[in-house]
């Protein structure tokens, strides 16, 4: 989702532009203190979108222990070896803010607005990559538990438990007819491709690269 962002350049400025006016109650600011700093701000919009699942109930605690760890190994106004609890605070409140409904209603719904227009776009560009990854020469290398869509964090967030339970149903389950933003499209081609794999292990194992000419119209 965030590479796509780079699709629609335009949309993605003029939507940061309004949502640095809608929460600039929600900055903390002391002396010159400014808590989450802008750039710092810029990057929490752009994590947002990225790992945005509405429904998900631990959502606000998995940005708010993002937030803490990308702060500090940013090393700009806070870090490991030298962290400052009011900056801190400062970002963990504008979270905790931006994410309630009763003060961020406008905001969340901007930002549930394009998450919707960007999952597609994010959906396309990560089919794309396991296409390519899985049907390269070598060794495709997949993630235990991004068989479905994952919208995981930075660690420890992707080191949550998978539930190999569901995968294993699901195997017994027909995907082929699965919507695109269903759990069930991802599994399905990334389970087609790898038995294509199995089916030409040669091609994979020690299959090259070849070029492919080009007319000389460039067709």
């Amino acid at each position: 989702r965030i590479m796509a962002l780079s699709e629609m350049p335009g949309e993605w400025t003029s939507a940061v532009a309004r949502w640095k006016l809608i929460n600039a109650p929600h900055i903390t600011t002391d002396g010159d203190l400014r808590a989450p700093s802008a750039t710092f701000e810029y990057m929490l919009y752009q994590a947002l979108l990225g790992a945005w699942q509405p429904d998900d109930a631990s959502f606000e605690q998995r940005m708010q222990e993002y937030a803490l760890k990308a702060a500090r190994e940013g090393k700009e106004e806070t870090s490991w070896l030298n962290p400052d609890e009011a900056y801190e605070a400062g970002v963990r409140t504008f979270i905790a803010r931006i994410l309630d409904p009763s003060l961020s209603g406008d905001f969340l719904a901007a930002l549930q607005e394009l998450a919707q227009r960007l999952s597609l776009l994010g959906a396309v560009n990560a089919l794309s990559q396991i296409t390519l990854k899985a049907t390269m020469p070598g060794v495709p290398d997949f993630y235990q538990g991004t068989e479905l869509w994952d919208f995981s964090l930075v660690d420890p967030d992707n080191r949550r438990p998978i539930d190999f339970a569901k995968r294993r149903a699901l195997l017994d389950n027909n995907c082929s007819t699965a919507a695109w933003n269903s759990e069930l499209f991802k599994f399905h081609v990334t389970r087609r491709l790898l038995a294509l794999r199995k089916k030409f292990p040669n091609t994979f194992r020690i299959g090259t690269y070849l070029p492919v000419p080009l007319a000389p119209d460039g067709i």
